[in-house]
């Protein structure tokens, strides 16, 4: 059976160097956030805000259009003049 002290043999080098560690864990969060921001703009970012938007669009309108076929539907009378309405076109 292996002693507490070989459990903590993974984390030696991180608690001897911690400060370093820590240290390049901040630089590369502050580089990444720099390269995010100067990225925002960017000609993909804009063609994926476009594709976004038109993709929310058409799907509001689809929603619309269901929504005003369902409410039809639901509607006796209106489902009974549209089988009239088709009997009378095959006729």
């Amino acid at each position: 059976m292996r002693g507490c002290n070989w459990s903590r043999g993974p984390f030696d080098d991180y608690y001897d160097h911690k400060g370093e560690f820590d240290a390049e864990i901040e630089r590369q969060l502050a580089d990444y956030k720099q390269r995010r921001d100067q990225s925002l703009d960017s000609p993909g970012r804009r063609r994926l805000r476009a594709l976004e938007s038109s993709i929310v669009n058409h799907a509001r309108r689809a929603h619309k259009n269901i929504l005003g076929i369902l409410d039809n539907i639901s509607k006796p009378n209106t489902l009974r003049r549209a089988k009239r309405t088709a009997l009378r076109k095959l006729s």
